[in-house]
């Protein structure tokens, strides 16, 4: 996975996703509930946590829109996306490594 690069405090951006399973099989999320979920490196609390959109359900598409808050501060960040199907199975997809630049003047 190639990392995603951030120019700190950025927002009102998606970030889009596919979600597929270990195989490659793209996941189908029809009817799913979606949360994407991030956190610094070296931290224990989720500095992200919100709800995604569907784009595509057959095709596994899910979006989420960065907020003011979600990357204010440099660094890299562990991404992950928590699908929750309709019968309840709850599965969790990793993301790319989340890589937050400073903003100008450095």
């Amino acid at each position: 996975m190639t990392d995603i690069k951030i120019i700190q405090g950025n927002k009102l951006f998606d970030l889009v996703f596919t979600l597929q399973d270990d195989t490659g099989t793209v996941q189908d999320v029809a009817g799913a509930s979606i949360k994407f979920k991030a956190q610094k490196v070296g931290t224990k609390e989720l500095k992200v946590n919100g709800d995604m959109a569907i784009v595509d359900a057959a095709a596994g598409q899910c979006k989420y829109q960065v907020q003011a808050a979600d990357f204010d501060d440099p660094g890299k960040y562990y991404g992950e996306i928590e699908v929750t199907f309709s019968d309840g199975q709850i599965t969790s997809f990793p993301t790319p490594t989340i890589i937050v630049e400073a903003k100008l003047p450095k």
